[in-house]
């Protein structure tokens, strides 16, 4: 992508891009839009991703083959799929909606749904049980009922800048497709289409639905560059006039990959600067550990805890207790929550307003540990 063209700005313009237009350097920062920040910093959306394309291959071998095994395997794949991350469901079915809207246009009725229907029905059958359960828990669970209330619609001029560079190779190589009877191709041209569509679709969890779009930007993108004849390999597809230069396929492709590059390099920057400044919940001190397994053991069931952020993410799967903040995403009001650990970690004195927070927000321990001690924490 060409999001770093944005860090380049000064700070006061970069900000108001992002806070008044919702413009943001999506290569650098949505981790799972992009593989290479999939695997270096959230390998949950890797593992995603894997179960997606495995959904994505079975789908298409048993449209192909008309196997009655493949079918069920791709039902599992879909519902490990669901399981892991839900909204990859709704662009599953989305991208196999439209690749039937393109296979009826192109074929006609008659051959549409030759050997589909039941990797179409095991897709759908599959999905059901995952979508139940997420239903009930965004209607039964409070913190994911705030969270289905909150859109993060982004500034397609973001979505451009992220996948620009090859997306126009992308679309080069999915001209005549529709005329083609390439169900691989065709298949992707649908994922690629559908995408934008349900980026801006009304529910709250829209960018999500980004997950994996890489794939068909990439691989079509490959049918444009060799679309273009790159270094002279596929001479039974020409293109007239300026293209048909091979110096000029090369310059092509090499700008592409090198203006991706630098968002690459901030995005370690970042990492580093984040890595030095902030402290992660990855990992607890060996002290930490002992600590939370004896207040498993000795504290209250439901006893309300505060603690540092990075603790407090453990504190309930560790123990049997709650806390003042815990997950982000499961938290309401996080900002502000974290705002008071670290006013009441980070500041001496003063320990009647200290008293009267805890009182307020029902707190009946104070934890003080490593993470704690770095807050300021006595």
């Amino acid at each position: 992508g060409a999001g770093w063209i944005l860090e380049l700005l000064p700070a006061n313009a970069a900000d108001k891009l992002w806070n008044l237009y919702n413009i943001r350097p999506i290569d650098i920062w949505m981790m799972d839009g992009f593989s290479f920040l999939s695997i270096t910093y959230r390998p949950f959306y890797a593992l995603s991703m894997i179960f997606l394309l495995m959904s994505v291959i079975l789908f298409l071998k048993a449209a192909a083959s008309g196997s009655r095994v493949l079918p069920f395997l791709l039902a599992l794949s879909v519902l490990l799929l669901g399981f892991t991350h839900i909204y990859e469901i709704f662009t599953l079915i989305a991208v196999i909606m439209l690749y039937l809207l393109f296979r009826l246009y192109g074929r006609g009725m008659n051959s549409a749904f030759k050997g589909i229907t039941a990797p179409v029905i095991a897709v759908l059958a599959a999905a059901i049980p995952p979508i139940i359960y997420h239903v009930i828990l965004y209607r039964c669970d409070t913190v994911w009922t705030l969270f289905n209330e909150i859109k993060s619609d982004i500034n397609p001029f973001s979505y451009a800048l992220g996948y620009g560079l090859f997306g126009l190779l992308a679309v080069y190589g999915s001209r005549k497709i529709l005329n083609k009877h390439d169900d691989k191709k065709l298949f992707l041209f649908a994922w690629l289409c559908a995408v934008p569509l349900l980026l801006y679709f009304p529910v709250m969890f829209q960018r999500r639905m980004v997950l994996g779009y890489q794939f068909p930007v990439i691989l079509l993108a490959s049918a444009g560059i060799f679309g273009l004849r790159f270094l002279g390999t596929a001479r039974n597809h020409p293109v007239p006039g300026f293209f048909s230069s091979t110096r000029v396929k090369t310059a092509l492709l090499s700008a592409a990959l090198l203006l991706s590059i630098p968002s690459y390099i901030y995005y370690f920057r970042f990492a580093y600067f984040d890595a030095n400044r902030e402290f992660f919940n990855y990992y607890l001190a060996e002290d930490d550990v002992k600590a939370l397994a004896w207040m498993d053991i000795n504290l209250p069931e439901n006893s309300a805890i505060l603690a540092s952020y990075v603790v407090s993410s453990h504190v309930p799967s560790r123990t049997k207790c709650r806390v003042y903040a815990g997950h982000y995403a499961q938290t309401i009001n996080y900002a502000e929550k974290i705002m008071n650990i670290r006013r009441f970690y980070g500041t001496a004195g003063d320990y009647s307003v200290k008293v009267r927070f805890l009182a307020e927000n029902k707190i009946r321990y104070v934890y003080c540990g490593y993470f704690e001690k770095e807050l300021g924490g006595q």
